[in-house]
């Protein structure tokens, strides 16, 4: 598996790179994310010990998206759950804790199976995503396959694994393969999907809202503060702060592709304050957008960085460009090849 050493930034314009995601397709690599294979007659009850969502309900071929609170039940990471048989899951995480933790678990009766070094996972996303990947396989399975479920597949003569995901906001899809068949299907692939890197990805998950673990999460935020409360069904003790996104003039620099603060500059925020923990210039808005955390029920208006870095900071819709989260689950672009 990648670490997180070793992703690729960018290929050249991270911004260019998130345009060409939202507007026609792009691939990436997400080998960095580990995969954990459990099973055993305790699995449901040890997963729902692990995180809060309930999977005892869930179907064969599904997906669940959840988080991993840490011992002051405050949010660490976000995670999916795969269900593959009766009492075999997998839980994916880009967060090394979270397989330390599901390790001291094991047990005869909850068994782990580490399957990260194994596993390439690449990631095509973007609207023109099922077009595109005709070109290389037989679609007609996977172009009604239900946002958040994955089936068996082939692409070429090589098995595979294909999740419905939107990472970035856009449909799309995540293949997993054997490790040793990465730069193979990376090379073909590629021939058709522009690669992207992180940067790119930092871009497009900030547009979409979608908190990035290794920020947000710096804050100790609670599932409330989140504002996934409905969907992790938590609704726990009284939010004291709130995830927004804004729009703002960054002093750091006219068009950062991804500002965050130090470590020493995270602190919760004070009325009429916003703490911001992601910032970047997007090619969508053209204009420096970002996330951050405001009192929980502050007013809009008269919002200030204490820190100085941003000025003219204005509150937006959450998330500022799917505001009814539909992106994922419209219907693909037709193919304009």
């Amino acid at each position: 598996m990648l670490s997180l050493a070793d992703l690729v930034r960018d290929y050249g314009d991270p911004h260019a790179e998130a345009m060409c995601c939202r507007q026609d397709c792009a691939l990436f690599d997400f080998s960095f994310v580990y995969r954990i294979r459990v099973s055993g007659r305790n699995a449901i009850a040890r997963i729902e010990q692990f995180q809060p969502r309930t999977v005892s309900d869930m179907s064969i071929g599904q997906i669940r998206y959840s988080v991993k609170r840490n011992a002051q039940g405050r949010v660490r990471s976000d995670l999916t759950l795969w269900r593959y048989a009766e009492d075999v899951f997998e839980i994916m995480s880009g967060c090394a804790e979270d397989v330390s933790d599901l390790q001291a678990q094991a047990g005869e009766e909850f068994i782990l199976q580490n399957l990260s070094e194994s596993t390439a996972i690449l990631s095509l996303q973007g609207p023109n995503t099922l077009a595109q990947l005709a070109c290389f396989m037989d679609v007609t399975e996977i172009s009604t396959l239900p946002y958040f479920h994955f089936v068996r597949a082939q692409i070429g003569e090589l098995p595979c694994l294909i999740g419905r995901l939107g990472y970035s906001g856009e449909a799309g899809f995540e293949i997993l393969v054997d490790q040793s068949a990465r730069d193979w299907l990376w090379d073909l692939l590629s021939t058709r999907f522009p690669p992207a890197g992180f940067a790119a990805i930092d871009i497009l998950r900030i547009e979409a809202g979608f908190f990035l673990f290794t920020n947000e999460c710096r804050i100790s935020p609670s599932i409330g503060e989140l504002g996934l409360s409905a969907l992790l069904g938590d609704r726990k003790g009284s939010p004291e702060i709130k995830l927004v996104a804004f729009e703002g003039n960054c002093h750091h620099t006219p068009n950062p592709v991804l500002w965050q603060p130090t470590s020493s500059e995270i602190r919760r925020p004070d009325s009429g304050e916003i703490m911001i923990t992601s910032a970047c210039f997007s090619p969508l808005f053209n204009r420096v957008i970002g996330l951050g955390f405001v009192k929980f029920g502050q007013a809009s208006d008269a919002i200030i960085d204490p820190k100085r870095k941003f000025s003219d900071v204005k509150i937006c819709s959450l998330p500022p460009y799917d505001p009814h989260k539909t992106r994922p689950r419209k219907a693909w672009k037709a193919d304009t090849r």
